[in-house]
């Protein structure tokens, strides 16, 4: 596993994985990113891309449209590493 780059907006999340096409796209809800629209581009241009949302409350908002958006897992930032691990796996 090796990570290829950090984005702080949807255009450059969208750069990095068209460039990279990485396995697995983790998506941090503290980011002022609108994350469904980040979902739609990347499902659109690399589809085989797994998407996991870390969020750091269990009902935000954003989880429940999140999931129905594409996201293939939400993990919690309360939740130990081995988790996100096993969810990346």
């Amino acid at each position: 596993m090796r990570l290829i780059g950090e984005a702080t907006s949807v255009r450059e999340a969208e750069t990095l994985v068209a460039r990279e096409q990485p396995h697995v796209l983790i998506i941090e809800t503290e980011n002022d990113i609108d994350i469904q629209e980040l979902v739609r581009l990347v499902k659109t241009s690399v589809p085989a891309t797994r998407i996991i949302l870390l969020s750091s409350i269990e009902d935000h908002p954003h989880n429940v449209g999140s999931v129905s958006s594409g996201i293939d897992g939400i993990v919690l930032t309360i939740q130990p590493a081995v988790v996100l691990l096993a969810t990346i796996n």
